[in-house]
């Protein structure tokens, strides 16, 4: 079963990327595609790739939920890295 893609916000509510909800919903979505990924993993080379997207998830997901309060350049740079390991793709050895 794939897993749900993130949701949007609903008709009359900004969408805010540094809520916490937000985070925690982005966070859920890679780390569910990246688990999956993991769970049929036979090359050590592909596994420890996956596991390292995973690291760098969890990374920006805690810094974004731990600095979510502050409007700085970090939290979007965090925010989009975090966005964008859903689109990046893994290479396979």
């Amino acid at each position: 079963m794939p897993p749900e893609p993130p949701v949007q916000p609903s008709a009359g509510q900004p969408f805010d990327p540094a809520s916490p909800r937000e985070i925690r919903q982005q966070y859920k979505f890679v780390s569910n595609l990246l688990r999956e990924e993991l769970t049929t993993a036979e090359a050590p080379a592909w596994r420890q790739q996956v596991l390292d997207h995973l690291e760098l998830a969890s990374f920006s997901a805690g810094y974004l939920l731990a600095a979510a309060d502050r409007d700085t350049v970090q939290v979007a740079t965090a925010s989009h890295n975090l966005a964008a390991l859903a689109l990046t793709p893994l290479r396979r050895p």
